[in-house]
């Protein structure tokens, strides 16, 4: 059935920008940074920062582009503790050591201090990490750059799940699908790439037929993924694949160091984004040549996860334009954990009934955004 409010998906086109909505939050101010008069000027000082900052990485090339996308990232997240309060921060909390040869495997690290990264972190409600961790590990676990050429086979990936249409609906259970590669064929192969997948266990079982050892598979929008049962309701699904961006696109994100929880899409960009910056600032030589398409077999890559982070990768919908990673960013990492519109997601025709996207209406008011600032954990 179609949604209610679908006759309005033409006025997408004309709908203004989340950026739009962002600077009109500055004249006032969410959460704490309503109440508290220093709070306020941090909040609209940081956004101005933050704007200018994107608007200066646009237009840098990949050589430079990792030093205003990481302090642009920096002044955002000043102005996420102005709203939802915080610790003060001096340092970054993230070291990161000298590049090897193979630059996706340099590693980062919490600092000994307690920094900017950490703050954030618990702000947001976000996990962290205690050791180092490659580079690439931390690329492959974001949904925007987890197909990205050139990444090790033993740095899991984020997998899109989809959920699956039922005919005879079962209470507590839901059917969906989890593409997980042409490998991966029998209930053996599926435990071998959950172990990497702490978030599942105990709430994703694969679906067998007894006497065929292939699992049964079913078509998504990125092709067949075998079938598996979700325990308890949708919103129960939010905790091991949380939506992402855009409402009903959901990710089962792997750790990236043990059998830990991963940090939260912003934690992690953050962790990108900050040793890029840095061995963009510190290892100058290194890293313009990385960049070079003609001789470096990672080039490609990082170009592709710095024209990410700037351009986002997919919009909202194929009708409407991407509303660019400030609203990934600003709303704590992209993660949907609820309807923003009191009239519920918009629906556009998929490439499947059972696979739609969806995006928010049209029509919704500023203090959305506050209500995802404030109350709506990454």
């Amino acid at each position: 059935m179609a949604h209610p409010q679908a006759g309005r998906v033409a006025e997408l086109s004309g709908m203004a920008s989340i950026w739009d909505w962002l600077r009109h939050s500055r004249a006032g101010p969410y959460g704490l940074a309503g109440r508290d008069s220093d709070a306020g000027r941090l909040y609209r000082a940081a956004l101005e920062q933050f704007e200018q900052l994107m608007r200066a990485a646009g237009t840098a090339g990949p050589p430079a582009r990792p030093l205003p996308l990481f302090y642009a990232l920096s002044q955002a997240a000043r102005a996420i503790v102005a709203a939802r309060g915080g610790g003060d921060h001096r340092t970054h909390g993230l070291t990161a050591e000298t590049p090897p040869a193979a630059l996706l495997n340099t590693l980062v690290r919490p600092a000994k201090e307690r920094g900017q990264f950490q703050v954030v972190a618990e702000a947001v409600g976000s996990a962290t990490f205690a050791g180092p961790v490659e580079l690439g590990r931390l690329i492959a676990s974001l949904p925007e750059t987890s197909d990205d050429i050139e990444l090790r086979s033993d740095w899991p990936r984020a997998l899109p799940l989809w959920i699956l249409p039922t005919r005879i609906p079962v209470p507590d259970w839901t059917r969906v699908g989890i593409a997980m590669g042409d490998d991966v064929a029998t209930a053996t192969d599926v435990d071998r790439v959950l172990k990497r997948y702490p978030l599942a266990r105990g709430r994703l079982g694969v679906q067998t037929v007894p006497g065929l050892p292939a699992l049964p598979k079913e078509a998504t929008p990125v092709g067949t993924a075998p079938v598996f049962v979700a325990k308890g309701t949708l919103a129960d699904l939010d905790i091991p694949a949380p939506q992402y961006r855009v409402v009903g696109r959901r990710w089962l994100r792997p750790a990236i160091e043990s059998d830990s929880p991963p940090p939260s899409p912003l934690m992690t960009w953050w962790a990108v984004l900050f040793t890029l910056s840095m061995l963009a600032r510190y290892q100058p030589v290194a890293w313009v040549e990385a960049l070079d398409v003609d001789a470096s077999r990672v080039a490609t890559t990082l170009e592709r996860v710095l024209r990410t982070y700037v351009e986002c990768a997919g919009s909202w919908s194929r009708a409407a334009a991407s509303r660019g990673c400030w609203f990934t960013l600003l709303t704590l990492g992209g993660q949907v954990g609820r309807c923003p519109s009191p009239e519920g997601p918009l629906a556009l025709p998929g490439p499947s009934t059972s696979a739609r996207e969806h995006v928010p209406h049209p029509l919704v008011k500023a203090q959305v955004l506050g209500r995802m600032l404030l109350h709506d954990g990454v």
